[in-house]
């Protein structure tokens, strides 16, 4: 008895269950249609709300890879952004033990280092000194109008100094110092040229237009005396003893 009454109440909930299915695909078919039938929808439209995700698995497994190359790519422009050197102790320590060789402040002082210590060379150009003079200037940087003169003065070759020391111009700037011992200089070695060539037309000396110079006379004769009896002796520095004759 109660094995045909649950029998026969599996029988009316199947029954309930595939009405409701019905239900819902008659429900699911009349939206459809209504949308595939309203004004401004073209006809074969799929505009009906489904079940299925909006992105594929192959677009989601492309977001995925996107995703990550992102990182990396976040990662590796971290990696090549500056650092600040000043906020790492043992970069400072680097620095302290070891400076860069590149550093501007290190080349601005071997820069004045070897502006200090420039030196015309003897009998040299000045044009050559103030090259390297301009060189090392653009490499420090704005000393001052005055103290770049006081270090030019400094390098320059001592008959140079003389020649501004009675030069009758006065100078205010370094140009005009450069100028004025560039000048000076020009004549200087047009000058030694001048000697070069008097010197290289003068003849040399041969036994056939050698003459010697004239002597005294009274110099070579030798000196007599005489004695009681009236003879020459001849004195001679050479020999103490004088001879008769």
């Amino acid at each position: 008895m109660y094995e045909g009454a649950r029998a026969r109440l599996g029988e009316v909930e199947d029954e309930e269950g595939e009405d409701s299915v019905e239900e819902e695909d008659s429900g699911e078919t009349k939206v459809a249609d209504a949308l595939g039938n309203a004004p401004g929808v073209p006809q074969g439209s799929n505009l009906a709300p489904t079940n299925q995700p909006i992105v594929s698995q192959s677009d989601t497994s492309l977001l995925k890879i996107m995703e990550k190359m992102a990182t990396i790519m976040g990662k590796l422009s971290q990696a090549a952004a500056p650092r600040d050197n000043s906020k790492s102790p043992a970069l400072k320590t680097l620095s302290m033990k070891a400076p860069y060789p590149f550093d501007g402040t290190q080349a601005n002082k071997k820069a004045e280092q070897e502006l200090d210590n420039l030196r015309m060379k003897e009998s040299g150009h000045v044009s050559l000194y103030i090259a390297d003079f301009r060189s090392l200037m653009s490499r420090i940087g704005d000393w001052g109008e005055r103290s770049y003169i006081n270090v030019y003065r400094r390098g320059l070759e001592s008959r140079l100094l003389d020649q501004l020391a009675s030069y009758p111009v006065k100078f205010d700037t370094l140009q005009e110092l450069m100028e004025i011992t560039l000048e000076l200089d020009t004549r200087y070695h047009e000058r030694q040229k001048e000697k070069g060539s008097h010197q290289e037309k003068k003849p040399p000396i041969t036994g056939s237009n050698f003459t010697r110079p004239p002597q005294d006379s009274s110099s070579k004769k030798p000196h007599h005396k005489k004695n009681k009896k009236g003879k020459k002796f001849k004195v001679s520095k050479d020999n103490p003893f004088c001879s008769a004759q």
